[in-house]
């Protein structure tokens, strides 16, 4: 219990500095985050999943460990509230194993960090990406994410295989991997992994840096930086790649959720939905219904196209969005129940 109250002072300390603890409301809504995290880490300890090392690493950790164990963990959370069957798997091999669908699916989870030259530090104390989640990123920032993202992608392939050459992973098993891009954003600005990711508006880094096959990004030095790898056989023992932002903020993201219907976040935008790659080219592959996220691939002219999670409001979350809106211009709203009336009857709302 020491490291779990541990953890909620830290937690305590990073929510209060970006959503504020000074007023009831902003208490409450900290307080339960922290809730939520501690409930997702007593679960995610007592599993199977937690190694002997993640309590350590998670509060006594270097080296951005305390970030990769909290990846984990919270990406334990997604795979519980999406109905995925957890099965043991090996120290070893993969993070998780977990089956949908009759499909056995092997995830590996990695939060890469920046480099030591300092360009996402400077470029997440840049005044115009502090103004707004939309900023765009500057072209050193884009190559080391890109470079990143690759690398990390090539050395999992070669895990891949050596873990199936060992055992440690079935046959027939899809090859998953999650890259948290925490890391890459500013730690104390709000509602990244709520409603905002690294992606600032591009379509997402993975889709960029493995179905991008009219150009190459080189490196500082001119080397290359293959950003086409499901184009090809080159990851072939991937059979997909997820991008998410999971931090503390995962929390609140979840208290949204609880509060205001996981449909209605949706339509108002105030939460995202993740974003995932599939690989044709991979040895086993995977379906585009396995993982409910924003789905990504090339169309016949070669230009990134998303299937996009669809959103199934009901008629009470539409009217709740459009008197926010109205609240938002300063108009007075609506009774619901005309609100409702109307849309069930056709008519216009404005």
């Amino acid at each position: 219990m020491d490291t779990l109250k541990s953890l909620q002072n830290i937690w305590k300390q990073s929510l209060s500095a970006k959503y504020g603890y000074s007023d009831e409301k902003s208490r409450e809504s900290v307080d339960d985050s922290i809730k939520v995290l501690s409930n997702i880490f007593l679960k995610f300890n007592n599993s199977p999943y937690a190694d002997k090392k993640f309590s350590r690493q998670i509060i006594n950790g270097t080296d951005k460990q305390y970030e990769q164990a909290l990846s984990e963990m919270l990406f334990f959370d997604i795979l519980e509230r999406n109905n995925f069957k957890l099965l043991p798997t090996a120290d070893e091999g993969p993070d998780f194993h977990v089956q949908k669908e009759n499909y056995n699916i092997m995830c590996e989870v990695i939060a890469p960090k920046p480099d030591n030259e300092g360009i996402t530090e400077w470029h997440n104390n840049d005044l115009n990406t502090r103004l707004g989640a939309g900023a765009r990123r500057t072209r050193d920032q884009d190559l080391e994410i890109f470079l990143k993202i690759t690398s990390a992608l090539k050395t999992k392939q070669e895990k891949f295989k050596t873990d199936k050459e060992k055992g440690l992973i079935p046959p027939n098993a899809a090859c998953v991997v999650v890259i948290n891009d925490a890391l890459f954003l500013p730690e104390d600005i709000p509602m990244f992994g709520v409603s905002h990711s690294a992606n600032w508006g591009e379509a997402p880094y993975i889709a960029r840096a493995t179905l991008s096959g009219t150009f190459t990004l080189l490196t500082k030095k001119l080397k290359p930086i293959h950003i086409n790898g499901f184009l090809n056989t080159s990851l072939d023992h991937i059979s997909a790649v997820i991008q998410v932002t999971l931090r503390d903020d995962y929390g609140h993201r979840i208290c949204l959720v609880d509060k205001l219907n996981e449909q209605f976040c949706r339509l108002a935008g105030f939460t995202n939905d993740y974003d995932i790659v599939l690989n044709n080219q991979a040895k086993t592959k995977l379906p585009n219904n396995i993982f409910k996220m924003d789905h990504w691939h090339l169309n016949r002219q070669g230009e990134l196209l998303c299937d996009h999670v669809p959103k199934r409001p009901s008629l009470h979350d539409v009217a709740r969005h459009h008197n926010l809106q109205r609240k938002s211009f300063g108009l007075p709203e609506i009774d619901e129940e005309n609100l409702i009336f109307k849309l069930s009857s056709g008519q216009p709302l404005w």
